[in-house]
């Protein structure tokens, strides 16, 4: 996104640059406020209050950055087991994995809106209604990659769990390629969903969907999918022949699953945005971190069952 960010005047204030206004337009277009003169400035955003504080930036990026380091850790053993244990199949759910942890990414911020520029917020904004559609693509994938070994379970059982995954696996299909085409056609012209500088560029306000339902309707298909998911492998656990050990642990794994559940509730629950949306957006950047890293943890875990526990024997041998 080119930018001039030397002369651009900081969000509430009056715009500064012929893109200021353009941008302040987009925004206040964005909000509903199509009547409202973007010469005023971003006026819905939050005041420049005097009070001291701490960025939170660095603590943002030096928790992303140990977040990735061990999903990338973990993805990597993962692999490494698949392709060094002659006995495993390596099966299309590793793809999934791996393009899992390659989506995750997310946006930086921690600092108030007020001590950002219009070109410095708009940047903000661009990065974060792709990372959105991230979001809910690696999301759809990790359940992708555990429903295929769930299926892989279900082959030792009936015909109608088979049924079931696949069926299952269709309707991620379906919510991966309806959150691509909702977001990317969100707003005629659809570039206007993420340029707030494009969309206040035109002669007439972008017609957009309500992007509020559009989250909810993703977020609460996500936790109950979840759910969904996290079930069915109990009761095909049950059914299934196996060493009761391992049987025991792969319940511990699905234990674990409900923590991203609980992940994606929480995210859901807490998605709130205030007029200071840099500084805020933190916690809901917490609960989207946990949902995704906890998702790839859990997936991976079924493969690296069998390294944990010859792990485990090896420790109580030498005891």
């Amino acid at each position: 996104v080119p930018h001039n960010n030397e002369s651009s005047a900081h969000v509430g204030s009056p715009p500064n640059t012929q893109r200021d206004w353009y941008i302040v337009r987009g925004l206040l277009r964005a909000i509903g406020l199509v009547d409202e003169d973007p010469a005023h400035g971003y006026v819905v955003a939050a005041v420049d209050t005097g009070d001291e504080f701490t960025s939170k930036r660095p603590g943002v990026i030096a928790g992303l950055v140990i977040v990735l380091v061990a999903i990338t850790g973990v993805t990597g053993a993962r692999l490494a087991m698949r392709a060094s244990v002659s006995q495993m199949r390596f099966g299309a759910d590793d793809w999934a994995t791996i393009a899992a942890a390659l989506v995750m990414a997310i946006v930086g911020g921690g600092d108030h809106i007020w001590q950002h520029t219009y070109e410095e917020y708009n940047i903000f904004n661009y990065y974060g209604t792709i990372d959105k559609l991230i979001f809910y693509v690696t999301v759809a994938l990790i359940k992708t990659s555990l429903t295929l070994f769930i299926r892989r379970l279900a082959d030792r059982t009936s015909l109608k769990w088979r049924w079931f995954c696949d069926l299952f696996l269709f309707t991620l299909a379906v919510y991966i390629i309806g959150a691509i085409f909702w977001f990317c056609f969100s707003c005629d012209p659809a570039r206007a969903q993420w340029d707030r500088l494009y969309g206040g560029q035109l002669d007439t306000p972008a017609s957009c969907v309500n992007t509020v339902l559009q989250g909810e309707v993703l977020n609460i298909t996500h936790v109950v999918q979840g759910v969904i998911l996290l079930s069915s492998p109990v009761v095909i656990l049950w059914k299934v022949r196996m060493n009761s050990k391992k049987k025991m642990r792969l319940f511990l794994i699905w234990a674990v699953g409900l923590l991203v559940v609980l992940f994606g509730l929480m995210r859901m629950l807490r998605t709130n945005f205030t007029s200071d949306i840099t500084w805020t957006y933190t916690e809901l950047l917490v609960w989207t971190t946990l949902d995704v890293s906890v998702g790839i943890v859990v997936i991976s875990l079924p493969v690296l069952d069998a390294w944990l526990a010859d792990g485990a024997r090896k420790a109580m041998t030498k005891m």
